[in-house]
């Protein structure tokens, strides 16, 4: 028991850095950029910031350890997950402003 607690614990410190290094990378191109910045825009970088552990969810819910290493897995790829992430970053930002200017608008059933 006290093993899954120190587990569950160790995972929880390390997803809130990796969570708040999301926010704050968010928070910095939004004032690169000199835009403004919602909640949900921080929430968003928060998030992404969580992609390369999405592997260890199976194990984490069930209070085991991995049995492997999850950095060795395509998620831990910078060259993969990078565009990847930014390109869904990106698409989100793009689809709240479907309907403000002259884009095509893909995603127009889904859209109020």
């Amino acid at each position: 028991m006290k093993r899954t607690v120190m587990l569950l614990a160790g995972n929880a410190l390390a997803a809130f850095m990796d969570f708040g290094i999301g926010t704050a990378i968010a928070a910095g191109v939004a004032t690169w950029y000199g835009t403004s910045l919602p909640w949900y825009l921080v929430f968003l970088g928060g998030v992404l910031s969580l992609v390369p552990d999405f592997d260890l969810v199976p194990s984490v819910i069930r209070g085991i350890s991995p049995s492997f290493d999850h950095r060795q897995t395509p998620f831990h790829r910078p060259l993969l997950m990078l565009p990847l992430t930014i390109t869904t970053a990106y698409l989100s930002l793009w689809w709240r402003h479907v309907g403000t200017d002259y884009r095509v608008m893909c995603f127009w059933p889904l859209h109020t």
